[in-house]
């Protein structure tokens, strides 16, 4: 080791990170590494021009003290004297060139390091924000029906609406990854008294179980809404983004709901629909659940009143205007997926991404948008009176 060696140490260079980081080199690192290198060399040569004049004087002194030594050696100790001091102060400028040098390149690398953190926790943010985004994309949609026989009139465009509506979603984005469910019900008494088709992938099933519903049954005018929403709670709800969409013409039971005569005054037995329809919101669990009733005669306002009042969140949509409802319960999933989106985000984190190609218009949920959307059949909910009804 040589006599000039330094007792004062750097801090060390390296990984402090408990995590691995890509760090991409840069020109400035590279310059500074160029110079370190330059300044390491240059000491080593002077510590080793500096090591050969000490053994030489060490040599000439050992002669002078034995008075063996000539008057030109006397002379070239007093020379090798005056450029060792030299050499020592040459040697401390290397020194302090080699650490500025060094501390440069220690800062460069940490703000490299700093910005390769950075990228890291933003690529991590991003793939989180589109995990929850993908996971949004999965939508449940339950249609809960009347189908007693005062829905006769409606019951046919009732069934191509909802069509409409299921292609329009589905259009709306083609990954999306959704499930539709069907509840008709009807009375007390009636037989079959709920029809259910619980969560299915296949729309041609789902059609096909729609297709097969009639409007029969019904005594009074109210109906057993409560029993079917109960039906509902009972659906395979497990994708974060939840919609139901209740569609019919007459209230609920329970007098509270209506100023109709009601065969169960105090609503269908057992069963508290304000309950039913809380547990209903509660499904929504770490996503969204979002309600949406389609209103086809004015006998039902008073319950929807009623609902509102008791604390559920429901849209309503007449149900005549054939446009407006597929667009309603169309914005209702994109709403749905939207705030899940945000529901699931990590709380605090401040991640804002731009929406890709797989999840578009979905993402323009809140935005009032020019751009029209694709062109699809009007189904118009009118009226079509048989000679009898049941």
């Amino acid at each position: 080791m040589s006599m000039f060696t330094n007792e004062a140490s750097l801090l060390p260079i390296g990984e402090e990170e408990s995590f691995e980081i890509v760090e991409e080199p840069t020109l400035g690192n590279g310059v500074a590494e160029a110079d370190l290198k330059k300044a390491k060399s240059n000491t080593a040569v002077l510590e080793h021009e500096a090591e050969k004049n000490i053994l030489e004087m060490q040599r000439l002194l050992g002669k002078s003290k034995t008075r063996s030594a000539s008057r030109s050696e006397k002379g070239r100790l007093l020379s090798l004297n005056s450029k060792l001091s030299a050499l020592k102060k040459d040697i401390e400028e290397s020194r302090t060139v080699e650490k500025d040098t060094e501390v440069t390149l220690l800062r460069s690398k940490t703000r490299s390091k700093v910005t390769g953190v950075k990228l890291a926790m933003k690529e991590k943010d991003i793939r989180r924000a589109l995990q929850v985004v993908q996971s949004a994309e999965s939508v449940d949609i339950a249609f809960v029906v009347d189908c007693t026989s005062s829905m006769g009139p409606y019951i046919s465009s009732v069934k191509e609406s909802i069509q409409g509506i299921v292609e329009r979603v589905r259009a709306t984005n083609q990954s999306m990854n959704l499930r539709l469910a069907i509840v008709g019900y009807r009375d007390m008494g009636d037989s079959p008294r709920f029809e259910v088709l619980d969560f299915v992938t296949s729309v041609d099933l789902f059609k096909g179980f729609l297709a097969n519903l009639s409007a029969i049954g019904g005594a009074d005018i109210p109906e057993d809404m409560a029993g079917a929403l109960k039906e509902t709670n009972k659906l395979s709800w497990t994708h974060p983004s939840k919609v139901a969409f209740i569609i019919a013409d007459a209230p609920c039971h329970g007098m509270e709901f209506h100023s109709c005569s009601d065969s169960y005054p105090n609503g269908t037995p057992g069963v508290d629909i304000i309950e039913e329809l809380l547990r209903l919101q509660k499904q929504a669990g770490q996503g969204t659940m979002s309600l949406t009733f389609g209103r086809i005669t004015n006998q039902t306002d008073l319950m929807i009143e009623s609902f509102q009042g008791s604390g559920i969140s429901i849209d309503q949509v007449g149900i005549e205007e054939a446009r407006k409802l597929t667009k309603t319960v169309t914005a209702s999933v994109r709403k749905s997926i939207f705030k899940t989106v945000t529901t699931k985000r990590m709380p605090g984190a401040s991640v804002a991404f731009a929406p890709i190609s797989s999840i578009g218009d979905l993402l323009k949920t809140g935005h009032r948008s020019k751009r029209t959307s694709t062109g699809l059949k009007d189904y118009t909910i009118s009226p079509s009176h048989p000679k009898t009804i049941d």
